[in-house]
């Protein structure tokens, strides 16, 4: 993990402690919530935060290694890869992941 993927996680575990400990509006926060930006959090920190810089050892770093791995030991066969997402298929408000044309 990164630091700020620490930092993070701490204030994860903030908003959970004051959910158990306050009277929270579930409109505002609720565990659901706080497990989502949990999952998005494990993925890449970028996911969460608008200010957190890409870091080399993000899984979304990683993934992106292993596929350019793939496609370079199959160009000769031109070989098929298929990649499921359930998150971080759309764009955040500020624009993580770019999506380029």
């Amino acid at each position: 993990m990164s630091d700020e993927q620490c930092a993070l996680q701490l204030q994860l575990v903030e908003r959970y402690e004051r959910l158990r400990s306050q009277k929270v509006d579930p409109r505002e926060d609720n565990a659901l919530n706080i497990t989502t930006d949990g999952r998005k959090l494990a993925i890449d920190a970028r996911m969460l935060a608008a200010s957190a810089p890409d870091f080399p050892g993000s899984k979304v770093n990683a993934l992106v290694e292993t596929v350019a791995a793939i496609w370079t030991k199959t160009i000769a066969s031109r070989s098929t890869q298929m990649i499921f997402a359930d998150m971080g298929v759309h764009p955040t408000s500020w624009g993580f992941p770019r999506t380029t044309t």
